[in-house]
């Protein structure tokens, strides 16, 4: 029997066994992107790993699926202050102890378009929330920029696995 498509979308001669040649997507492909972007300033001198406010929410469509996660951040930091910047899947800070990058001033205030990236393998098909979390190691005050030249941006990109 022959598979008719009809101008009305319906289709005829169709049948589940028909349908075994469909074929994935291959591993590499983009199949979405979510962006976070920071709405206003921010500043802290919190030691603790703080949300700044720049966050995503993105539902994998495969448990094999990787997320690749760009970060863009516009700091400013005062003089003698160590800030460090993660990214967190949901509360699990995917770069450990430290962070994925450490921005240091040694004698004046710096201010800094600062970016990283990192590729997250959360095998699951469920909603992930991701956020870029900062803290100072210090306790002195440091501050994140959205505007005048600089902004704090994240980016999910969902990769088929």
């Amino acid at each position: 029997m022959p598979t008719i498509i009809s101008g009305d979308g319906t289709i005829t001669g169709l049948t589940a066994t028909g349908i075994s040649a469909v074929q994935k997507l291959p591993a590499g492909t983009v199949l979405q992107v979510v962006q976070g972007t920071l709405s206003s300033n921010f500043s802290s001198s919190s030691t603790s790993f703080t949300a700044i406010g720049a966050t995503l929410s993105i539902t994998p469509s495969s448990s094999s699926s990787r997320i690749l996660l760009m970060a863009s951040v516009g700091v400013g930091v005062s003089a003698s202050n160590y800030v460090d910047m993660s990214v967190f899947r949901d509360s699990t800070n995917l770069a450990g102890n430290f962070g994925f990058l450490t921005t240091f001033s040694s004698s004046a205030t710096l201010s800094a378009c600062q970016n990283f990236s990192h590729i997250d393998s959360p095998a699951t098909t469920s909603a992930i929330s991701y956020s870029i979390r900062m803290r100072t190691q210090t306790g002195v005050s440091y501050s994140v920029v959205n505007g005048g030249g600089q902004s704090c941006t994240l980016i999910a990109m969902e990769i088929a696995g």
